[in-house]
């Protein structure tokens, strides 16, 4: 996979929730055999732009963390809102960005057998400069 496409992940954790996870996530790659991970980048929810309900509460129950691909904070990552893929399990986060730049997948269910293999996926859509992976 990493050989085929730019791999970037942007998540809506907190960093010091995501770090432990992306160790995680390289170490199990190399144990399979496939070799080192390389991320083009790793962003978190400081990356993100707050979105807070219209109910007029600052409540930390009702923020959605939206990825913004035009966003200036991620335009160093990436060459282009256009050649870029949020792959996703809620729409409302890409509310921001050019129609046709997400792929909703249903959310993670890790006791569930038939979970959509994401590696799958990305393999399909070799004409993808980077595709994002969110978590």
């Amino acid at each position: 996979m990493f050989e085929i496409f730019d791999i970037g992940l942007w998540s809506s954790m907190r960093e010091q929730n995501l770090i432990p996870i992306m160790e995680l996530i390289k170490s199990k790659y190399e144990e399979a055999g496939y070799g080192k991970t390389f991320f083009k980048f790793c962003l978190h929810q400081g990356h993100c732009e707050e979105r807070h309900s219209d109910d007029g509460r600052r409540s930390s129950f009702n923020v959605l963390f939206v990825k913004n691909f035009r966003s200036q904070m991620v335009a160093p990552y990436i060459t282009g809102p256009f050649d870029t893929i949020l792959v996703d399990d809620n729409p409302e986060k890409a509310i921001e960005n050019p129609s046709h730049t997400l792929i909703t997948l249903r959310s993670y269910e890790g006791a569930s057998n038939d979970n959509v293999p994401l590696v799958h996926l990305l393999i399909s859509r070799r004409s993808t400069h980077v595709s994002w992976l969110s978590i």
